[in-house]
This record gives C-alpha cells, sequence and structure tokens, in this order.
C-alpha cells in the first residue's frame, strides 16, 4: 500500500470560505492534467503523513508550514488506479493565499467557493461500465474546470460533515470580531522522539507576571506574526535557534478564559521537533525544564489550558492527545513511522 496525503486548505475572502486546488501539468507520470489538492506521495524521511502534506505544499505552491493552521484529518481515500490511499488535512490560512506554484508540477492554482462546491447542480455521476465491474464516478464541474476521481469523493465526503458547519473549522474570533479582543499568546512545545513521546515542559519563575510556579509551554505574547514570535521565544528562553528546531504542526488559536484572574487568552499552539540530545538553556523566565510523556503531562500544575493547547498540535500531527497512550498499531499515525 502506497501513502499519500493532502491539505484542503480553507481561507475566508467576504465572509464566503474557499477551498484551494492544483491542476497539474500535462507532463506528469501519474493523474496528469486532473485537478487535485495540494499533497503528494509520502517519503520516509518524512515521519508523517502529515509532513508529507505540508512538505508538498510549501513545494508544489510555496505555501509555508507556518501560514497554515491544522484542522482535522478526514477518512483515508484510496485511488482506483495508481494504488495510493490519500490522508487529507485541512488547514487554514489567513486570508487569501498567494501561491507560488512549481511549475514543473503544477500548471495552476485556483480556489472554489465552498458554497458552489455544495450547490446540487454542481456534482453529476457518470457511469463507467468496464470489463469486470460498473462504477460511479462523482465530478464537481465549476466553470471550465472537472473536479472528479478521488479529489470529488474527498470533498464529498468533506461537504458530508462540514458543509453546513464549515464555521466550526475557522478560528472563532474571525467570524466574531465584535466580541472583546482576548491578549494573544503563543505556546511552543517542542518534541522527542523515542519508545514513547516527550515534550518539554517548563517552571515559571517568580519573576514573570503571570502564573509563577506553574509548567508551561515555551511562551510569550504574539507581538506580530505568531510563527515569527515563537522562533523568537525558543531562542530567548531555551537557547534554541531555527536550525535546532523543525515546525511539525501549527494549530488552531485556542480561547483560555482563566475565571480565577478573569483573564480573557488566545493561545497560538506550535509543535515543534527537536533531536533527542537537545538541552535547554533556561532564561531568567523559568527554574526548572523537564522532559514529560505525554501521558503524565495531565499530572502537573501548568497555565490553563496547557493541555487543550497541546493536544491541538498533537492530535492532528501524532494522532495522540496528552494524557492518553496511543495502543499498538491504533490511530491515526500508526503507519506513519516516527516523528524525525
Amino acid at each position: 500500500m502506497r501513502r499519500s496525503a493532502v491539505l484542503l486548505i480553507m481561507y475566508i475572502e467576504g465572509d464566503e470560505p474557499y477551498l484551494l486546488f492544483t491542476r497539474r501539468t500535462d507532463d506528469m507520470p501519474l493523474h496528469s492534467g486532473q485537478i487535485s489538492f495540494p499533497g503528494g506521495s509520502h517519503r520516509d524521511h518524512d515521519g508523517t503523513l502529515l509532513q508529507t502534506a505540508l512538505r508538498e505544499a510549501a513545494e508544489e505552491v510555496g505555501i509555508a508550514p507556518e501560514h497554515l493552521m491544522i484542522g482535522p484529518r478526514l477518512d483515508d481515500e484510496p485511488t482506483h488506479s495508481s494504488g495510493y490511499v490519500i490522508t487529507p488535512f485541512v488547514a487554514i490560512h489567513e486570508g487569501r493565499p498567494q501561491p507560488r506554484p512549481d511549475v514543473r508540477e503544477v500548471a495552476e492554482v485556483f480556489a472554489v467557493p465552498l458554497a458552489a462546491l455544495a450547490h446540487p447542480r454542481t456534482l453529476r455521476v457518470e457511469e463507467r461500465v468496464e470489463p469486470t465491474v460498473r462504477r460511479f464516478v462523482l465530478h464537481y464541474d465549476y466553470g471550465a474546470y472537472d473536479i472528479w476521481g478521488a479529489t470529488a469523493r474527498i470533498i464529498q465526503r468533506f461537504l458530508a460533515r462540514y458543509g453546513k458547519k464549515w464555521e466550526q473549522l475557522f478560528p472563532h474570533h474571525w467570524l466574531h470580531p465584535e466580541e472583546p479582543p482576548r491578549t494573544e499568546v503563543v505556546t511552543c512545545f517542542l518534541l522527542r522522539r523515542g519508545p514513547r513521546p516527550q515534550v518539554l515542559l517548563v517552571r515559571r519563575s517568580g519573576r514573570v507576571g503571570t502564573y509563577q510556579g506553574r509548567w508551561a509551554g515555551v511562551s510569550g505574547y504574539a507581538e506580530g506574526q505568531p510563527a515569527q514570535q515563537c522562533y523568537r521565544e525558543l531562542e530567548e528562553e531555551v537557547g534554541l535557534g531555527r536550525g535546532q528546531v523543525r515546525l511539525l504542526c501549527r494549530g488552531m488559536p485556542l480561547p483560555v478564559d482563566d475565571a480565577a484572574t478573569g483573564r480573557r487568552w488566545l493561545v497560538h499552539p506550535f509543535l515543534f521537533a527537536v533531536a533527542r540530545d537537545t538541552a535547554p538553556r533556561l532564561d531568567w523566565e523559568h527554574t526548572e525544564a523537564r522532559w514529560v510523556d505525554l501521558a503524565d503531562v495531565a499530572a502537573y500544575e501548568t497555565v490553563p489550558g496547557l493541555a487543550a493547547a497541546l493536544a491541538a498540535v498533537t492530535k492532528p500531527a501524532l494522532g495522540i492527545a496528552p494524557g492518553r497512550r496511543r495502543r499498538a498499531g491504533a490511530g491515526p499515525c500508526a503507519a506513519e513511522g516516527s516523528v524525525p
């Protein structure tokens, strides 16, 4: 079984959600000229299928992983001709993307309103009679574009699940700008590989302004772009430069209400992979650092919302959430290999 992964990249423009598609060049060895989602074949060094999808999106259409907030993973979809099993992930982009397609693979990048795909007249079914089987092939017709095959089947499943509930996929504050603003922060989780995944927790010192003595990820106020702030915090708080970390997943922003203090936070969670022998160098903001099994995070007295923020990145990236151990052979990432 050959594996591949794709991204359903969504964005909002004029209060309307859009999905991004690519049209493959006519000289591609597989599915030439066809319309697909950004993505491609899994490689061993990817580690996980999500990393496959993010790498391929960066290579094919020039959209970097730090600009994509990863939402739910959808059901796998087998192809009928090439023998691949496709794993789709939903990814949210803030504003209209500015793709830079690789002209060797991608002839065109275009977007389709979700409402157009959901319209009954857009979908048609073609009956194909072959020597040993009769098949019904889905087509979504949008202008001059004929979207069919595995891509059409992924669209159909996506619409069945989120067509009328697409707002659930986007950050709440995007859709409700009238609500009082929250204090935005970034939380950067560091993951090291091994028999059991471990994340770095740091204990906040008595010199910081909030949650002294609590355990947290590397964090700070979101000043400017959240991804760039993450890299700054990692450098300042634990002494790790960009070359020592690799972004695995940017999660959806998470609203956190602290009833004890009345504070309203908006947490931007990120997950980075680091080498097994990584040793953080703490600054004045922390007194201690520990590598903690995901299953044991709940035993620590943490800042509010930490477990939910961690789950927002480990669930799409690894198929597991803090406080739970993945059964052998189970979970979304069972066939994906270890995190590099």
